[in-house]
């Protein structure tokens, strides 16, 4: 059992290595640009920054505005 809570705790320690500060309005902003919206707009209030891997949150933010 030992064995297996090392190689987790090794495996969250690499994950959570690559979380970094990221700035949610401007990463938001650049990726609604990159996505066909028509007429739609986009209206960031936040100016908080969340924590993630850079490249997911902006593979995540293109998807869900592209099925939006």
């Amino acid at each position: 059992m030992s064995d297996t809570v090392r190689r987790v705790d090794g495996v969250a320690a690499i994950l959570f290595s690559r979380l970094s500060a990221i700035d949610l309005a401007s990463l938001s902003e650049s990726r609604w640009a990159n996505v066909a919206t028509s007429d739609a707009t986009l209206r960031v209030t936040t100016t908080r920054p969340i924590r993630g891997d850079p490249n997911r949150v902006r593979r995540l933010s293109e998807n869900l505005y592209r099925v939006a």
